[in-house]
């Protein structure tokens, strides 16, 4: 064997299963719990960036074995000058040859980086490697490299970190914010006895640092042949084992990084055997995976005590309804809060302030339209101007042929009809395009009000019929009470109205009828709605000094009011169920404090099983990694 220690899988919860149980029973609530949001994005975050970072000093071979790890030369390799100048990320991907990217500093001194795709190796070396890029000079942060390995898939990301010398500031700040809170696995990668000396900074590093961290293994790229024959290598790992006791472990007093437990292998990294490689990529996936374990477990130490307890007052309120204990008054009282701020006639003055998050006087719902109205405003109106300016052109030219003679055929009258409603149909199709994401945004933050005032109302009076957002889950379509927002294009069906509710479509189709006169037409009359046609045009899509169109505004301004109308509906159509006490209702809050009580059983399940992994007394966790 070339390792002092084989690693078998660690046995441990199922991530996915862990998260879907989180999920279900939170759905059970009539809103998030914050904390529990949080641990819902920590778990996802550790199951599917799982991290296995390869530390060492420069020039001792990290770049070649990130390369041998995932079967394939992806990452930067430079005899003349070692050294990367920023991190390397290696993912998998299920693509038919690598791909990668960069990312930059944008130079402007903001914090968002900006990404770039990189055409092929040669290229991505050329940006990251000091041979080329001497002191990153090109302000590289990171590299990325996407590629189909199967010691990757699931989730797994290699990150090959640079060596301490020649990395600028930037780059360890993004690299910071990049890893921060994530648990990950280490690999260190030595040289020998006076590499593994300048290991020390990144031992202490890791000791010191926040974040969970474990030591998978230790590899010596023995340069030496010799060293690895089958009767020197016993001899050899017994060498290099002592100088890790003697240098590193003394760092590691409290085990937590398990240096003195890792696995120690010692291979030629230019020319490894494959039995043997195959060895040490087993060790550390099943280091990493136990690792992303471990991590987990301590993400839910809290969360599943704060679930259980969210869970239990809710309980609690669902028996109050249940008993009948809960009068009248405080119904009616829970559902005027609920419409507080919302600018209903139904609403009184809106409750003191810490009464429900997000209260306050006012239309509340207006103000939310009125706050991005501006930028919003300044996305579109180039398209309303240039369609605007469109419509009139098409309407002057097909003006120009009418203004001599008293009579035009039905044929020529219907080709004007056609010309008019085909620009007419082009601009309405591009302004619906132009203002849909502005309109979609528009929806879901009033959508969000009214499941707040909806949860809000449904925490006190609980009736079993409120929707929560867990339960919805990601849908492309936005509900805001019976009203479902699909597109821009539905409500852009009145959104070129004419002030007597007719559209432009209607407008355009009264051309034809209102031109035949016995066997002809008047021109006089087909030039009259023209011109009336683009007065309407300019009053609906140009407002006066730059301000929001008319047809524009108006429409948001109709989503408000639908959504007030919708909202305030709802909570008064609980209230009213709540109050009679229908059987509806009764017998789904009967199921919804079966379902509390089934789920707070689970947790407790959940909590005892990852009691083992986080070495709580009920079980001590076994170190990650070890096997």
């Amino acid at each position: 064997m070339n390792s002092e220690r084989r690693a078998a899988p660690a046995a441990g919860p199922d991530l996915d299963g862990l998260t879907c149980a989180l999920e279900r029973h939170h759905a059970l609530l009539p809103s998030p719990e914050p904390a529990l949001t949080d641990a819902l994005t920590a778990l996802r975050r550790s199951a599917d960036q799982a991290h296995l970072a390869v530390l060492g000093p420069e020039a001792v071979g990290k770049s070649t074995l990130v390369n041998r790890l995932v079967g394939t030369d992806v990452t930067p390799e430079s005899p003349a000058l070692p050294g990367t100048v920023a991190p390397v990320y290696v993912r998998h991907a299920d693509v038919d040859a690598p791909r990668y990217r960069i990312r930059l500093a944008r130079g402007d001194g903001t914090d968002q980086p900006v990404t770039e795709d990189v055409e092929d190796r040669d290229a991505f070396d050329h940006w990251m490697l000091q041979q080329h890029n001497r002191d990153n000079n090109r302000g590289v942060l990171s590299g990325h490299v996407e590629l189909s390995a199967p010691m990757l898939s699931g989730g797994l990301s290699l990150v090959d970190l640079p060596g301490l010398s020649g990395v600028s500031a930037a780059v360890s700040e993004q690299t910071e914010r990049d890893l921060a809170g994530r648990a990950y696995s280490v690999v260190l990668v030595s040289m020998g006895r006076g590499s593994l000396r300048s290991l020390l900074d990144t031992v202490r590093e890791l000791v010191e640092g926040p974040r969970p961290t474990r030591v998978a293994a230790l590899v010596f790229n023995e340069a030496d042949p010799r060293l690895l024959t089958p009767d020197r290598l016993p001899a050899t790992l017994a060498m290099r084992r002592q100088s890790v006791t003697e240098i590193l472990a003394p760092l590691d007093r409290d085990g937590r990084l398990g240096v003195s437990s890792a696995g120690l292998y010692c291979l030629n990294l230019l020319q490894p055997d494959a039995h043997l490689l195959e060895g040490l990529r087993e060790r550390l996936t099943a280091s990493v995976r136990a690792e992303v374990r471990r991590a987990a477990a301590e993400t839910t130490r809290y969360a599943l005590p704060v679930l259980d307890a969210a869970l239990n007052r809710r309980s609690d309120r669902v028996a109050a309804v249940l008993s009948g204990s809960l009068h009248r008054l405080e119904i009616d009282r829970s559902a005027d809060e609920a419409l507080a701020g919302l600018g209903s006639r139904h609403a009184p003055a809106a409750p003191s302030s810490g009464t429900r998050p997000g209260g306050g006087g006012g239309d509340e719902l207006r103000a939310l339209e009125e706050a991005d109205r501006d930028r919003e405003w300044t996305e579109v109106a180039p398209v309303y101007l240039e369609e605007a300016a469109r419509i009139a052109r098409t309407l002057d030219e097909v003006d120009v042929p009418l203004r001599n003679g008293l009579t035009i055929t039905k044929g020529h009258a219907k080709e004007v009809s056609d010309e008019v409603e085909s620009a007419l149909a082009a601009s309405r199709k591009r302004i619906a395009e132009a203002t849909t994401p502005g309109f979609r945004r528009l929806a879901e933050a009033l959508d969000a009000v009214a499941r707040e005032r909806e949860a809000y109302f449904d925490a006190r009076v609980p009736t079993g019929l409120h929707r929560t957002t867990a339960q919805d889950g990601k849908d492309a379509e936005v509900d805001i009470g019976n009203y479902r927002y699909r597109s821009a294009g539905e409500m852009f069906q009145g959104v070129l109205a004419l002030e007597n509710s007719r559209s432009f479509q209607a407008a355009a189709a009264l051309i034809l009828p209102s031109v035949h006169y016995l066997g002809g037409g008047h021109r006089g009359h087909l030039r009259r709605d023209l011109r009336q046609l683009r007065a309407h045009t300019s009053s609906q899509l140009l407002g006066p000094g730059g301000a929001p169109a008319p047809s524009w505004l108006n429409s948001r301004r109709e989503l408000v009011e639908r959504v007030r109308t919708e909202v305030t509906k709802r909570i008064e159509h609980l209230a009213g169920t709540a109050s009679k006490r229908t059987p509806l209702m009764l017998g789904a809050l009967a199921l919804h404090q079966t379902r509390i009580k089934e789920a707070r059983a689970d947790i407790a399940a959940w909590d005892r099983r990852l009691s083992t992994l986080r070495g709580d007394p009920a079980g001590p966790a076994r170190p990650a990694g070890t096997g």
